[in-house]
Parts: C-alpha cells; structure tokens; sequence
C-alpha cells in the first residue's frame, strides 16, 4: 500500500470543450470539489447552431451529432487556451458533451472525462486543458440525471451509473469517424459516481480502456451498496428496496468482473478517510490485480482528504496517460 501525504484537497475538476467534425472515414485550474457537493454555475441557455447526421460504425444506424454554442464556464476557460486548441460543445444523439482536442494533431487518443454525483460536465473542464495542450482529444460528458440531463424523473445513482456507461459506448462508435481522434485508443477518467462508471464500463462494455484513472471511488459496489436516488438535481427519497439494491449489486457488482482489468494500466487513489466511499474495495481489487500479474497498476492511499483526491495525485493523471497512450 502506497500513501501520499496530503498537500492540498482537489476533486476531479476540469473539462473544456472541442469541436471535431465527423467524416466518415492554456491552462485552466480545476476547483476544489467533493462529489457530495452539488455544483450549479449559471451556463446560460445554449443555443443549437448546426446538427448532422452520422452513421453507426457498428450497424449502420443513423444518429445525430448537435454541435451547441458554449456554456459560461467553458467561454472563460476558452479565453485562456492556446490558439491550437479547439472548444466545442455538442449532444451526441441526446448525451452532452464537451470536446477538447489540438487542431493541429489527427488521430489523437481519446481521453473520457466523468464528473461525481450531483455535478456536472463543466467541472472537468479544467483537467482537460493539460491533457489536450499534450495532444489527447479530450471528451466530458454529463452523467444521466446531471447538468444539461437534469429530469424530474427520480434515478437510482445505480442506474445511472450503468445507463452512463453505454453512453461511453455511442461515444467511442461516434468518434471513431473523426479524424481528430482515435476511439479504438482511449482512458477513462473519473472521480466518485464517474470512477463507478469507469468500472462498470470496464466490466461491460464493449471496449477495453488503454488505462484507465479514478479517485474516491470503489470497484467494489459493496463499498458502499449506494442507496442514493437523484431528482431535478437533488438527493431525494430512493425508490428501490434495500432488497432490490442488494439483488442489483450481487448480480452486477465490478469486482467480480476483475479478471478484465488484467491488461489495464490502473491509476487509482482513495483517502483512509473517506466516509462515503471506503477504500476496502480498492485495496481488495489491488490485492486481486497484483496476484493476477499486472504489473501496471499503481493505488494509492492518503490521509485526510475525506471525499477527495489530493494534487499529488492529480499531478500524477497525464504522465500516467502519456506512458500508455
């Protein structure tokens, strides 16, 4: 077991966006913030600008690629890129997203960006600054029931979780006909529910990530069996049974899906301190990785940050990317 002394409290923050047109074939510092915070910066109302029509690579399905005019957050982050580096805001089919990318570089591995529960996109656009100036087409997108997918319908957070993750995979079909990325190379990045998201993505989804970050999350839904229930953008009353929640997570918990995660790169920290996800299941899948002979897993553990993740590790996100990708 690693651990890192705390030198500052930072969440998963940053993402800006970028615009790529589909073919069929700067700084900016991310905020303190804990997932258990609900972020709600006025965007302003976006305004649809051009929508076009691109097919599945998959099955030849037809889908739609609506390229909207920028959010608040994402005009100043904009103001202080470099003037290689190309911001976009677009709903692919009906999932919002950010992209960020250099407009000089084709076929750039695509990093995924996923924000904890109760915040939103805009909150990653930050990080993404980094990763794009280094050459990654970067992309973050809200999580069902968050930022521009806010709906009164009532969502368990493991729905969510599992819903979230097949979007990963419209995504990936959508970029794989762009010439700026390269879809078939790619990481997931994500911090609470968003590291939940990664591992269930990487338990089932149709790719397999070149690497894959998370922080302050579990792959280990046991850790804790989330109870949550989301509305509007608020917590409200869950609508499962603790019995059906139970039933959910016995069937379809990660973990027990560890074996592909054997030749995945693994960045992964939590804090000791934790009180709403305990570090046990990541310890657990440390433990289970490193037996299995995965030599290119690094957890760490660290005092005092509660529901975050600290800069040291931060710092440590891209040249963990750039060493795979």
């Amino acid at each position: 077991m690693k651990k890192i002394t705390l030198i500052m409290l930072l969440a998963f923050a940053a993402v800006c966006t970028v615009s790529c047109s589909s073919g069929q074939k700067s700084k900016a510092e991310g905020k303190p913030q804990s997932s258990a915070e609900s972020s709600k910066p006025d965007e302003g109302e976006a305004a649809a600008l051009k929508t076009e029509k691109w097919k599945s690579g998959k099955d030849n399905s037809e889908h739609t690629a609506t390229i909207y005019s920028l959010g608040n957050t994402a005009e100043e982050i904009k103001k202080e890129l470099s003037g290689e580096i190309k911001l976009s805001h677009k709903f692919i089919d009906n999932v919002p997203v950010y992209e960020m990318y250099r407009e000089d570089r084709q076929n750039a591995p695509v990093v995924l960006f996923m924000h904890g529960q109760l915040s939103r996109k805009e909150e990653n656009l930050g990080d993404m600054t980094a990763f794009a100036d280094a050459g990654y087409f970067c992309v973050a997108l809200d999580l069902q029931g968050h930022g521009e997918r806010v709906t009164d319908e009532p969502l368990m957070a493991l729905e969510i979780t599992k819903n979230t993750s097949s979007d990963i995979d419209l995504l990936l079909d959508y970029y794989s006909l762009c010439k700026a990325a390269e879809s078939k190379k790619f990481a997931l990045i994500g911090f609470s529910q968003g590291g939940s998201t990664a591992y269930w993505y990487s338990a089932y989804g149709e790719s397999t990530p070149s690497a894959l970050i998370v922080g302050s999350t579990s792959p280990d839904f046991n850790y804790p069996r989330d109870n949550t229930c989301i509305s509007g953008g608020e917590l409200t009353k869950q609508t499962w049974s603790d019995s059906k929640i139970k039933e959910f997570v016995n069937k379809y918990n990660p973990i027990n899906h560890w074996e592909k995660l054997l030749k995945t790169p693994v960045l992964s920290g939590n804090s000791l301190d934790d009180e709403i996800v305990s570090y046990k299941g990541s310890e657990a899948l440390e433990k289970k990785l490193s037996k299995g002979g995965n030599k290119d897993i690094s957890f760490f553990y660290f005092d005092g940050a509660g529901h975050n993740i600290t800069k040291e590790f931060l710092d440590k996100m891209l040249p963990f990317v750039q060493k795979y990708l």
